[in-house]
């Protein structure tokens, strides 16, 4: 259900700004979209929440049956990329600037693909009850303590303010516990 991505989403869109380089943050390519995407969307269903969903993309009247067609259209700069979900069935994280560094890439990916595994294995209900500062959040579904290192090196990389954020750098236990083992 998208409702879920879009909750999860605004609950760690700032936690993902916060581990890509600063221009992205206020890029025209990667605009930041989490609380537009979610106003009003809770609690509806089928077509009042599709309805909904592209009246926040697209702002009041600006789908039709055209917008789907149009690769180019605006609303695919929004930093979660939805536009690409009604154009072609998917979903893009517009975040992170281009790199060649294949660890990068890797924990980009694996990161991006735990933010959607998430979204599909869990209630809107345990979305919403998760608490902390987005990067708590994000950091706490990462799956594989490389990619919760690669999140702790960014952000002492670009946003090195927001590190005592981090449970690790704090000195806390691990925020999300661990799936018992068997299961997924």
């Amino acid at each position: 259900d998208i409702r879920r991505l879009i909750l999860l989403y605004s609950k760690i869109e700032d936690g993902l700004f916060a581990i890509v380089k600063p221009s992205r943050r206020d890029a025209r390519f990667s605009v930041t979209c989490g609380k537009r995407y979610l106003a009003g969307v809770l609690g509806l269903v089928g077509k009042e929440m599709r309805w909904k969903l592209r009246q926040n993309i697209y702002g009041r009247g600006g789908y039709d049956r055209d917008t789907r067609k149009q690769k180019y259209n605006g609303a695919r700069y929004y930093a979660l990329n939805l536009h690409s979900w009604f154009y072609r069935g998917t979903i893009e994280f517009r975040h992170s600037q281009g790199t060649v560094r294949q660890k990068t890439i890797q924990n980009w990916a694996i990161l991006c693909g735990a933010v959607v595994d998430y979204a599909y294995r869990h209630t809107e209900r345990e979305i919403k009850d998760l608490q902390g500062t987005s990067l708590e959040i994000l950091y706490g579904i990462a799956p594989t303590a490389e990619v919760r290192a690669y999140i702790r090196d960014r952000v002492l990389h670009w946003d090195p303010d927001r590190a005592a954020e981090l449970p690790l750098l704090r000195g806390q236990q691990e925020l999300f516990a661990a799936p018992p083992e068997g299961e997924v």
